[in-house]
């Protein structure tokens, strides 16, 4: 692939990304302005407590799909993807079977034991994002990065958005089950898409080298647990400890921040095969030179987003609704972290796609062990407010030791 057209993808990626924000801003927004606070509280809590559920039903599998899909003929990719689909849907059926067992345990755990009507649109929320996730990430791995990207938030959101101007919600409960409609369609659209370029089959699956996927997965598969233990329990603890409404507040402010980490996201959708096939082949010259000019790019991106975020803040929430004005903190915080996150550019994508997902999960694991400590210890005291320093905190920490680590193992490793 020549550089404009590989420029070109990244654009494309980019804005593709970028509507997927506004779509998520835009969902939030409205839901903000027709329920109450509280309201909007018990539904981003259901919601980050489906996106940690849906963090272990998925196993990790994308990068794994990513990884060794562009090592593997066409027979071998299709048997590969078929046993992941299986995989993460057992998975699936035992994680929904273990939530429906505990249900009141569950909701007397969380404070709120009406989260317990959530359930079963929780769990049908979980089974099809997880299962549209392999799909994405088999588009991904194919090199179809634009189609993957439709199905990481688009076409869900699309069709949330549409069916909330049709019927606005009364509460959070009408809102979630809208969520969860539009994610089994989006699901059904993603099939669709993922079959026209591979096949349901397992004939070749005993010649795909399993020990090794295995070992590989289980890396993978912590590496993305802690990812989403950092990103969800903190709602879940500011629900359990402090309040719904501070659980909307940190909502607001995810959601925002949020919008400047997909600059990199976009970036890592493209290069993730990339950064596996230079590595694979030894380039190491050709991977350094890739992530670097993405990185610089991403922090000029970030710099500004920043300077947005610092100067636009309380106008734009004024508009909204003047209550979420208390979400300015938490959302300037967090934009501190996703910075940090743009500027250390694709580190650890790098060291996941290049085979040193146990070296990252340590990382991880020391980090997210302090953040879950520090959880327990300061939110009970300070509320979201703590979450969001230590939210931020942990960001940084792992991105900044995956730079770190990437020029000292990946570029310097003599192959």
């Amino acid at each position: 692939m020549n550089r404009l057209n590989f420029k070109r993808l990244i654009l494309g990626s980019f804005v593709l990304k970028l509507i997927s924000a506004i779509l998520g801003i835009a969902i939030y927004a409205y839901l903000a302005i027709v329920i109450s606070v509280s309201e909007f509280g018990l539904f981003a809590l259901a919601m980050s407590f489906s996106l940690l559920v849906t963090g272990f039903t998925k196993q990790g599998i994308e990068n794994l799909l990513i990884r060794f899909i562009t090592q593997l003929d066409e027979k071998n990719r299709n048997g590969f993807y078929t046993a992941c689909i299986i995989w993460v849907g057992l998975c699936c059926c035992i994680l929904i079977t273990f939530i429906t067992a505990f249900s009141d345990s569950l909701g007397s755990l969380l404070g709120y034991p009406s989260i317990v009507l959530f359930l079963p649109w929780i769990a049908i929320l979980v089974v099809f994002n997880s299962l549209q996730a392999v799909n994405a990430a088999m588009l991904n791995a194919i090199k179809k990065p634009r189609l993957s990207l439709l199905f990481t938030g688009i076409v869900s959101q699309t069709i949330f958005l549409m069916g909330l101007f049709l019927e606005s919600p009364e509460n959070a409960l009408q809102a979630f089950t809208m969520q969860s409609y539009a994610q089994v369609l989006s699901f059904l659209a993603s099939m669709v898409i993922t079959l026209k370029y591979s096949r349901f089959t397992l004939a070749n699956v005993r010649t795909l080298p399993v020990r090794e996927l295995i070992d590989v997965n289980r890396r993978f598969f912590m590496v993305a647990v802690l990812a989403i233990l950092t990103q969800q329990l903190p709602p879940i603890f500011i629900a359990k400890y402090a309040s719904l409404q501070e659980v909307a507040y940190l909502a607001i402010a995810m959601k925002a921040a949020l919008l400047f980490g997909y600059p990199l996201l976009s970036v890592n959708k493209v290069c993730a095969p990339h950064y596996s096939r230079l590595y694979y082949d030894k380039n190491i010259i050709g991977l350094k030179q890739l992530a670097r000019t993405t990185r610089k790019k991403l922090t000029i991106i970030a710099t500004i987003g920043l300077l947005i975020v610092v100067f636009l803040s309380e106008p734009l929430l004024s508009l909204l609704n003047p209550e979420y004005i208390k979400a300015i903190p938490f959302i300037i915080i967090l934009t501190l972290g996703q910075w940090v996150n743009l500027a250390t550019g694709s580190a650890v994508l790098i060291l996941l796609m290049t085979g040193h997902e146990r070296l990252h999960f340590w990382q991880n694991l020391i980090v997210t062990l302090f953040f879950f400590v520090s959880l327990i210890v300061f939110v009970p005291y300070y509320g979201a407010l703590s979450a969001a320093i230590l939210m931020a905190l942990s960001m940084a920490s792992k991105n900044l030791l995956g730079f770190y680590s990437v020029y000292r193992v990946v570029y310097k490793n003599k192959l």
